[in-house]
């Protein structure tokens, strides 16, 4: 019995096919085609490189520094002075900056500290923060956050690339159901114009009564009707999907004509193996919403440690030592009793900026905490309702299979009465609308599951790199 009704089944949904041996398109060679050439997607994978670059920009700041410069003033023939300074400054990520200088200046009317030896004088210290921006400081800041902001940037990419190729799965099923949905109307319409061309010829030879022409004229007009609309339905859902074609990512290309998509089996979908814990697990690190919102709790730690330290008095001092450039020379490099020493201290007393501003960055974690948490909440709802979808829709399709082979014993029984005269074009049609019907909703049900069980890999964040990307 079960095989009768499988072969009933096949026979339904395979009895007749407009394009014969035509091409047909696989989602998967669909898909992989949109790797290949679409703009988009190379474009997207461009977001991620532009964080890359701002962060090398900010990675300048601990570049080292040649700086040079040369002061000169000569009057009445006089040369008051000379001026000359060179300097190489090393910044250091854990603060301190090494400084390495020369210094040669001469002239009658030289300020006593701007002295030097003829051979010139050379310097070697280090400038120490102390208290302020020893811990961290405004380099240090901006690189930490443009370290986590590539890694933002990283989220946001794989979210737009997931949401592009959900897009495309959509889009490539509807253009699988409009296929079938026209393909099964195109038979409706060519049994009613059988059927109408049956009645007159049985009118003819006084088997049938004139009224029942009309009867079958309607049913072939209706099936007409509906049968453009189904075109102009598929004409548009290929419209849809040309616009994922392009060649060597500059050229729109469209489908040929003789294009169609692949037949499938129920059988040989992909069904959903993991449990719901185990999606939610892997989405809560994964799922680039979830990794943009933890990383933007990041982004103002870094932020808060920045502002905590703006509460510390700002010590600097620095120190180098000294020799002239005779002794450099030689290999004597530097006395220790010859050095040079100097330090700053800047401390305000109410603090009232630097509060502030650090209990507005408390604020601003405390809501990035809590759109965290709603988020979480969010992507766990949506992974649960698209896993519940997915799940109907694959019971709705197995449901909807036994209806269509049901459907085909009516149409086929009541076929045989009306053509052995026991049964009217009245209850023919309706057997035969009832099967339409049932035939469309059995491919809505397909395209529906495989929609919702994109949306489900979508919401776990996985979609994208399911398929490479």
């Amino acid at each position: 019995m079960m095989k009768k009704n499988k072969i009933l089944f096949l026979f339904c949904i395979s009895f007749t096919c407009l394009f014969g041996q035509s091409d047909s398109l696989t989602l998967t060679d669909f898909i992989n085609y949109i790797k290949a050439h679409h703009p988009l997607l190379l474009k997207y994978q461009l977001t991620k490189k532009n964080a890359e670059q701002e962060l090398l920009g900010n990675k300048g700041q601990l570049d080292p520094a040649l700086t040079s410069a040369y002061n000169s003033k000569s009057f009445d023939g006089k040369e008051y002075f000379n001026l000359w300074e060179s300097n190489l400054k090393i910044p250091t990520w854990f603060g301190p900056d090494f400084k390495i200088g020369y210094e040669a200046n001469s002239g009658s009317f030289l300020n006593l500290e701007d002295f030097t030896p003829n051979s010139g004088l050379v310097a070697a210290g280090i400038s120490v923060p102390i208290g302020q921006n020893m811990i961290i400081d405004e380099r240090r800041n901006t690189i930490k956050q443009a370290r986590i902001f590539v890694k933002m940037a990283d989220a946001e990419q794989q979210k737009l690339i997931n949401k592009f190729i959900l897009s495309a799965i959509k889009d490539y099923w509807e253009w699988y159901f409009e296929f079938n949905k026209v393909q099964r109307i195109s038979n409706a319409y060519n049994f009613a114009k059988e059927r109408y061309a049956f009645s007159v010829s049985r009118i003819s030879f006084g088997d049938m009564a004139p009224i029942d022409s009309v009867e079958a004229s309607i049913q072939m007009q209706n099936m007409n009707v509906s049968y453009n609309n189904a075109q102009i339905e598929y004409y548009n859902a290929t419209m849809q999907l040309n616009t994922y074609l392009w060649k060597d990512n500059t050229t729109p290309l469209e489908l040929d004509n003789k294009t169609v998509p692949k037949s499938y089996s129920p059988q040989t979908f992909r069904t959903i193996n993991d449990t719901l814990q185990k999606s939610i697990d892997w989405a809560q690190k994964n799922n680039p919403e979830i990794l943009k919102s933890q990383l933007k709790i990041d982004q103002v730690k870094v932020e808060q440690l920045f502002s905590k330290n703006k509460l510390l008095p700002k010590i600097n001092v620095d120190y180098a030592f000294l020799s002239s450039g005779t002794n450099a020379q030689q290999g004597n490099l530097f006395n220790p009793s010859n050095f040079k020493l100097s330090g700053n201290l800047y401390m305000p007393l109410l603090l009232r900026k630097e509060r502030g501003k650090l209990n507005q960055v408390r604020i601003k974690l405390l809501e990035a905490n809590f759109d965290f948490q709603q988020t979480i909440r969010v992507v766990d709802n949506d992974i649960k309702a698209s896993l519940n979808e997915c799940n109907i829709a694959w019971n709705q399709i197995q449901l909807q299979k036994n209806i269509v082979v049901n459907s085909v014993r009516l149409r086929n029984a009541e076929k045989a009465n009306f053509d052995n005269g026991e049964s009217s074009l009245f209850l023919i049609n309706t057997r035969e609308q009832t099967l339409l019907s049932n035939e469309i909703k059995y491919f809505e049900f397909i395209a529906k599951y495989q929609k919702s069980q994109a949306i489900l890999f979508n919401n776990i964040g996985f979609l994208g790199k399911m398929w490479g990307l």
